[in-house]
This record gives structure tokens, C-alpha cells and sequence, in this order.
């Protein structure tokens, strides 16, 4: 059954909607490129186009991420980032109450370390709207689905472009927040084009539920945002802006240059 409450989250994809525009959501692995730069990041994509930031909790194994945020997982593991300092990063961010609402990634281990209800207590006290956990099949969701219904956090469920229409009904069925859309199978990472059957595919999801669409794994261009915005209500930008923040003493200016790119689409 699916949840009924609605948070900041769904009203960013109804304000984006009512601007007929696509909600942009970039992507930033949190303590890269290093824990200082965290929270101005944060907010310099907040203040230069972001609707939604999924901010990632730095993983050992992150099987869903390619190279380019498997590699700056890795840095800010090794920069000492643990949940805790995330969750102290985002507490910052929430008291200056930028306009970005915040979704975190990450992977169930490190939920079940930090408890579940634990884990979602935090993401409600520190603003998180929603949470999309890559290794968490549907079926062994329930248990954390029914926290975050509870503390109203949303549960975000991929969907891949090879699902079978059974599958994809059952993942319709319990959608909140948004469907997170993978654009290809395999890991993240940037591609030179959009699937060719994008559309199609998102009129076969809305046949289901009217849950908002959100793609990711590949968009790296406002080219391609513009492409993808003809036919989803979200885009989720990763691996292209986390290759622009490798150099410090640069990632702010940077983050900033790129979110306005990708923001002015046409």
C-alpha cells in the first residue's frame, strides 16, 4: 500500500511541474573532496539551481556506483567520513534552511550499523525527505518502508530500462517519492546518449502509478537534461559533476559554474 503523506519532496516535483520544468537533482558524496567542503557544497548547489541533492554516505562497496563515485567514495573514506559526520553535515546544512530538500544514497549495511530506526530518526531530524538504498531488493523492504512511513521519509525504488512489466507493477505499487529511473543497465557513470525507448518506458510507469520519474545514471550535459526533461518530471546529475570537484581549492567555483549550465536547459 502506498504511503499518504506527502513532504517537501513531493512539493519540489510539484513546483518544478508547475514551472514546467524538470526537478534537477545532483548528486555529492559527502567528506569528497574533503569534509570542509561538504556543507559549502551543499549549498552552492542549493543556491545555483538544485531542487532536490542526493548526498551520498561514502560506502566500501558501492556496487551500483562506477568508477568516477566509487572513486570519490573511497577518498572520503579515507578523508574519516562515517555516517555521524554526515549526519552533523546535513544538520548544518538544515539549520540555514537552504532551498534544496536532500535524499540520501546509500547502502542497507550501513543502516543496519547505525539501526534502522535510528538511521531514519536522523534523516527526519536533519530534514532528509527521502532515501534510495541500491542493494535493498523490494521484497526485504517492508521493515524499513514501515519506519519511514511512520517518521514520513520516503523509500525510493529503482527502476531499470530491462524490467518486466510484472516487476515494474509491483515496484508501481509501492512507489513514493519519485522512481528513480535507470537510464542503463550497469553501473553510474556518464553516456553520450539517452535510451531510445525513454519514452515509451515512462508512459508504460505511468500506466501504474503517477508517482514522479526521475532518471539517472548518465546525464552529464545540459543537452542531455534538456532530452531527458521531454519525458521525466526529475534529473539526477552524478558522476559529471563529481568529476568537476577533484580539485579543492576549485570545487566550489566549479559546482557552481556546472549547476548553472545544467539549470539553464532550453
Amino acid at each position: 500500500m502506498k504511503n499518504q503523506f506527502t513532504n517537501k519532496l513531493d512539493k519540489k516535483f510539484i513546483d518544478a511541474k508547475a514551472r514546467n520544468r524538470a526537478a534537477l537533482m545532483p548528486f555529492l558524496t559527502m567528506g569528497y573532496p574533503s569534509q570542509q567542503l561538504s556543507l559549502p557544497l551543499l549549498e552552492t548547489l542549493s543556491e545555483n539551481g538544485a531542487d532536490i541533492i542526493e548526498v551520498g554516505i561514502p560506502y566500501s562497496d558501492p556496487v551500483a556506483d562506477g568508477p568516477v563515485i566509487q572513486a570519490s567514495s573511497q577518498i572520503s573514506l579515507e578523508n574519516g567520513t562515517t555516517p555521524e559526520k554526515v549526519f552533523d553535515i546535513l544538520a548544518a546544512y538544515a539549520e540555514k534552511k537552504h532551498s534544496a530538500t536532500l535524499v540520501i544514497m546509500t547502502y542497507y549495511n550501513i543502516l543496519l550499523q547505525q539501526g534502522l530506526e535510528n538511521f531514519v530518526r536522523q534523516c527526519r531530524d536533519v530534514g532528509v525527505t527521502g532515501i534510495v538504498v541500491p542493494d535493498l531488493p523490494l521484497e526485504e523492504s517492508k521493515m524499513l518502508k514501515g519506519l519511514l512511513d511512520e517518521y514520513q521519509v520516503h523509500l525510493i525504488h529503482f527502476v531499470p530500462p530491462n524490467i518486466s512489466e510484472q516487476r515494474l507493477e509491483k515496484i508501481a505499487k509501492q512507489a513514493s517519492g519519485f522512481i528513480y529511473l535507470i537510464s542503463v543497465t550497469g553501473v553510474t557513470g556518464k553516456r553520450k546518449q539517452l535510451p531510445v525507448n525513454l519514452g515509451p518506458l515512462c508512459s508504460k510507469i505511468r500506466e501504474y502509478t503517477q508517482t514522479p520519474i526521475a532518471l539517472g545514471f548518465g546525464i552529464g550535459s545540459a543537452e542531455q537534461v534538456s532530452q531527458a526533461a521531454q519525458e521525466v518530471d526529475g534529473v539526477i546529475i552524478g558522476s559529471a559533476l563529481i568529476e568537476e570537484l577533484k580539485e579543492p581549492q576549485s570545487a566550489i567555483d566549479n559546482a557552481a559554474i556546472f549547476m548553472r549550465e545544467v539549470s539553464h536547459y532550453e
